[in-house]
């Protein structure tokens, strides 16, 4: 349950502004049904395909950039998909698994609703994203992958963002999508620590508008894992088409533009995830913003998991 009175958009909360007073929050609520071929092949063909094709079905994280092998929803620091599509979760079902030892891909249909399971009349998008396997990101510290998505989704706020866009979309917010996207991690050993350096780029179109997204950030963290240090660099372009919807109609160039420092002290931070309890200082200095002033946002975040 989530209370929100007076509410300021922050980068982990940007789909907060339409739940003021109480609201009853999930966020992830899916189910993985593994090696689904199985019943129908023999013992060799099992042994030959195991890991590669499994169906998932629910709410997830969209299959585009980082978020598919992060769990951010306890931290202040986003990453770019709340933003780019004006959710980072959707309802879809599809497959998984590995291609082969390097490669790893999720292809799936999405209902392009976003929170809530919505026929707006909306078409759906098709997500993949081909991705190295983890064993690179065990013995080399390296995680990264391409993704694609294409097709209609429904968001009020990619709407209200863009007069050409909210043009073709109609009382539904029925928004014609597509991205492409690069995404990269690294994370080096230092004597004192660890640092991570992580890149999302993507661009594509939302109707006649024009759209490229970057997300560049930095993370410290002490040895003994007691406190870090991070920095995150954000933007979204987009080139909103004026007047009429013919080739010459004027053009304007917007973008959200911030970059953002933090500091975090541990309490627990256990290496598997499963017991954490920390505070977080974030101060984001807005750089630029498409409708409003650009401003400064200071979150104080207390947080606890087991």
């Amino acid at each position: 349950m989530v209370r929100r009175d007076n509410f300021v958009e922050t980068p982990n909360d940007t789909e907060g502004k339409n739940r003021n007073g109480w609201f009853f929050e999930f966020h992830n609520f899916y189910w993985d049904l593994y090696n689904i071929f199985n019943p129908f092949v023999d013992d060799k063909t099992r042994g030959a395909n195991v890991g590669r094709f499994n169906f998932r079905v629910g709410h997830f994280y969209l299959p585009f950039g980082l978020n598919l092998q992060t769990d951010t929803h306890g931290t202040l620091l986003q990453l770019s998909n709340d933003r780019n599509f004006g959710f980072e979760r959707d309802w879809y079902a599809g497959l998984w698994g590995s291609i082969n030892a390097d490669v790893n891909y999720d292809v799936y249909y999405l209902l392009g609703s976003g929170y809530n399971i919505a026929f707006n009349g909306q078409t759906g998008m098709v997500g993949a994203r081909f991705s190295v396997a983890n064993k690179y990101r065990l013995e080399y510290g390296i995680e990264g992958g391409i993704s694609v998505i294409s097709g209609q989704r429904s968001s009020k706020e990619g709407v209200e963002r863009s007069p050409s866009v909210a043009l073709r979309a109609g009382p539904e917010h029925i928004i014609n999508t597509e991205r492409i996207g690069l995404d990269f991690r690294y994370t080096k050993l230092v004597p004192t620590g660890s640092v991570t350096f992580t890149t999302e780029l993507s661009g594509g179109h939302d109707d006649s508008d024009q759209v490229f997204t970057q997300l560049h950030q930095i993370d410290y963290l002490t040895t003994r894992r007691k406190w870090g240090l991070s920095t995150q660099y954000r933007r979204f372009w987009q080139d909103i088409r004026r007047g009429n919807l013919a080739p010459e109609a004027f053009h304007v160039h917007k973008a959200d533009e911030s970059i953002i420092g933090e500091f975090t002290w541990y309490f627990r931070n256990d290496i598997g995830n499963s017991n954490l309890h920390w505070i977080k200082l974030n101060v984001e200095r807005q750089l630029e913003r498409q409708h409003e002033k650009p401003g400064t946002i200071v979150t104080m975040q207390y947080y606890r998991y087991w």
